[in-house]
């Protein structure tokens, strides 16, 4: 009788502690802030080509799923052009063979540097958030967590510290959530007082979940010192954003591709020059 009762302790003790792990493992949390002073594989800046402009792009990867229902990262990675600094959204950890992440696979496609910045962890592992890819000097990164209050799911932004030439840049990359109205306004608010704070230049990119006609952002591009810069496209339906302010647009272009549910947006932006270069 003494055995079968501590047999039965056993399995009982066992069914608690797998249920136990399951709920842990499948709950869904955020990662926190978090910062750092360099990225991974970041690689040597030239100084050679001297190039007044650079090309920074968005790209929400859709987890790298395509029209067809199929991922591929190969896909995805033959649809981006030559640019100097390219922001993710809705990058994906990859569990197995290791705790890997499709920013670092496609950093290895195109030989660049990269950073993941997860949002949520579920599972023991990085599982889903923003990222880039660049062959620019990173001076700084920062994920902050945006606020969550009727969502489920989690979202942040990750500021950046960009070095071209004597500049130093500041990019704002974020992907707003477009489940419930009320938590895309509070965090596009968040987004849009954090972007107006930065020192110029300083650059906006993301995607917001937010259309032209929308009246927050119709009051940010509209203020004297701030640009969108894919104003000239036309897009009445777009939601990715690349909005500057100290800098200018050479030209832009949106990329229509069928390996994400998004096109790839992309700006060529040059410093403006300031009071006394101006007058030169």
């Amino acid at each position: 009788m003494k055995n079968i009762t501590k047999k039965w302790a056993i399995c009982v003790f066992l069914l608690l502690a797998i249920a136990g792990f399951t709920w842990v493992g499948s709950r869904r949390v955020s990662t926190g802030p978090d910062a750092g002073t360099r990225i991974r594989n970041q690689l040597p800046v030239s100084t050679e080509n001297y190039r007044q402009s650079f090309r920074i792009g968005l790209f929400n990867i859709h987890s790298c799923k395509g029209n067809d229902g199929h991922r591929d990262v190969g896909r995805v990675a033959r649809c981006i052009p030559n640019l100097d600094f390219l922001a993710l959204c809705e990058v994906r950890g990859i569990r197995f063979p290791r705790d890997t992440n499709q920013a670092e696979t496609l950093a290895k496609h195109l030989d660049h540097g990269w950073l993941f910045a997860p949002a949520s962890r579920r599972w023991f592992h990085k599982e889903f958030g923003n990222g880039l890819l660049t062959t620019m000097n990173v001076e700084y990164w920062q994920r902050i967590p945006l606020p969550r209050k009727h969502d489920y799911s989690f979202r942040n932004s990750v500021l950046v510290g960009l070095r071209h030439q004597e500049h130093l840049i500041h990019v704002l990359i974020t992907h707003i959530t477009q489940r419930d109205d009320r938590e895309r306004r509070i965090q596009l608010g968040v987004v849009t007082r954090l972007f107006l704070s930065l020192a110029k230049p300083s650059i906006l990119v993301g995607d917001l979940n937010t259309k032209p006609n929308d009246p927050m952002i119709r009051t940010l591009i509209e203020m004297p010192d701030t640009a969108d810069s894919m104003s000239n496209q036309n897009a009445p339906e777009r939601v990715d954003w690349i909005i500057t302010r100290g800098l200018r647009t050479k030209k832009a272009a949106i990329v229509r591709n069928k390996a994400s549910d998004h096109p790839l947006i992309w700006a060529e932006l040059e410093v403006e020059p300031s009071g006394e270069e101006a007058d030169k």
